[in-house]
């Protein structure tokens, strides 16, 4: 099976190395991990039915009242054991927890009818369960898979049918990521040959055209500050807004291209001109400069393809991320369905036992 790197790298065309690419292994590394985060917060924000959330979860079992940590905060039931069989716990306020364990208190919680707490990231359980499998605590939740890397195979607590959603996003947001990093791959504008200069006396030669490269400054804090948010729907718009500035300095490119080829074709033909009335011993330095000259333009040539290619590039990215992005949403919207009133396998608390009984 391909690892999630070599997965990614195919519907990106991104080369993923240690360092050095955009984006590198570690940032893969994130992105995966944030996916798997962002997948279950969708789901649950959707309503999504306790059968498909499960898919996700762990069960855990608790013997004691040192309660049990949850980082994900994302609980599927709780339960806890009454001598014979397991009892559905119901959430209570963490302020409460005095009052469940009074037993003249019309809140007191037996093991019939137990309660559960949350409070500095653990999960509480009362009445506190005990060692062995008739009156220990039972609690359903979601841990976090926070070991994927860029060369796994699969997550753990996650369905195998569920994974390529992972893969979705990661590979979105390191389409966005590649997007972002060609501001710092623009190539330098190439350098003017300068004035001419003779070691003996010679004619006036008229100033050098110069191409004059438009300014380019981009500005991505918006976008780094909208994936810091874990918001890549207002990166794609801030993005969005940076493609039309390159889109406008491409222009501005070929603008100056052929402002500077013009002024390069009245340069040539004012040499040609001072060269005929010129001395005929000049003749081989005067051509030195044509040379260089010729030489400038086709670095200017070349340099407006490069900026070409670096434009074209980052549109594809782009493209390629919308498209990624929406697979995802789309996948993960089917997954989750529309919140309903009451799941109709949603869990019941029991009965309350007949009084007096713990």
């Amino acid at each position: 099976m391909e690892t999630f790197e070599k997965q990614i790298e195919g519907l990106t065309k991104i080369t993923i190395s240690d360092s050095g690419t955009s984006p590198t292994q570690s940032e893969i590394t994130q992105f995966l991990r944030d996916g798997v985060k962002d997948i279950i917060r969708k789901l649950m924000a959707s309503g999504a039915p306790t059968s498909i959330l499960s898919s996700f979860a762990t069960l855990e079992t608790i013997t004691n009242s040192n309660g049990l940590e949850s980082p994900s905060n994302v609980i599927i039931s709780v339960t806890r054991g009454d001598g014979e069989f397991q009892n559905p716990a119901k959430e209570i306020p963490a302020l409460m927890k005095g009052r469940v364990s009074d037993s003249s208190s019309l809140f007191f919680a037996s093991k019939y009818n137990p309660v559960y707490y949350l409070e500095s990231g653990k999960i509480y359980i009362k009445p506190n369960p005990s060692t062995g499998s008739v009156d220990n605590g039972e609690i359903q939740h979601v841990i976090f898979d926070n070991q994927v890397s860029y060369n796994s195979v699969s997550i753990a607590n996650f369905p195998k049918s569920t994974e390529y959603l992972v893969v979705y996003f990661a590979s979105a947001l390191s389409c966005l990521n590649a997007a972002s990093n060609i501001h710092s791959a623009m190539p330098t504008s190439p350098t003017s040959p300068g004035s001419a200069s003779f070691i003996y006396d010679a004619p006036d030669l008229p100033t050098v055209p110069e191409f004059i490269a438009p300014n380019l400054s981009l500005d991505f804090t918006d976008v780094n500050e909208a994936l810091s948010n874990d918001d890549p729907d207002m990166a794609e718009k801030f993005l969005s807004v940076i493609e039309k500035q390159l889109d406008a300095y491409e222009k501005q490119v070929a603008n100056a291209d052929k402002e500077f080829n013009a002024e390069n074709v009245e340069f040539t033909e004012e040499i040609k001109r001072r060269m005929t009335n010129a001395d005929k011993q000049m003749g081989k330095q005067m051509a030195e400069i044509t040379t260089d000259i010729k030489t400038y333009a086709s670095d200017i040539q070349k340099y407006a393809l490069d900026i070409n290619k670096l434009v074209t590039t980052y549109k594809w990215y782009m493209q390629q991320y919308s498209f990624l992005m929406n697979q995802y949403m789309t996948g993960v919207s089917g997954m989750g369905g529309k919140p309903k009133a009451q799941q109709a396998n949603a869990v019941q608390a029991p009965k309350q036992k007949e009084e007096g009984r713990e």
